[in-house]
């Protein structure tokens, strides 16, 4: 492990510890939360986060199974309203 890859999971592990959302944990730590929302995703790309996985990079589709969707018509009526004078 590089000493990029450990200063980032650190921060990510502290970040879990803390319960606080990434984005929060950075602020607070004057992270850019964009860089550590990225090296976040390189440590879980590369199995280096506990608990997760390589991601596959085949670039598959996951088969999804599609819901009925119901239909709803609403008819409203609009009032006219007035508008106080300033």
């Amino acid at each position: 492990m590089t000493k990029k890859q450990k200063y980032w999971l650190d921060h990510y592990q502290a970040a879990k510890f803390s319960g606080k959302s990434l984005a929060v944990y950075a602020r607070e730590h004057q992270l850019d939360a964009k860089c550590f929302h990225n090296w976040v995703y390189l440590l879980r790309k590369r199995g280096l986060i506990p608990g997760s996985e390589p991601t596959n990079s085949s670039g598959r589709f996951v088969p999804v199974k599609p819901v009925e969707v119901a239909v709803l018509h609403l008819h409203l009526r609009l009032q006219k309203l007035c508008c106080p004078t300033v």
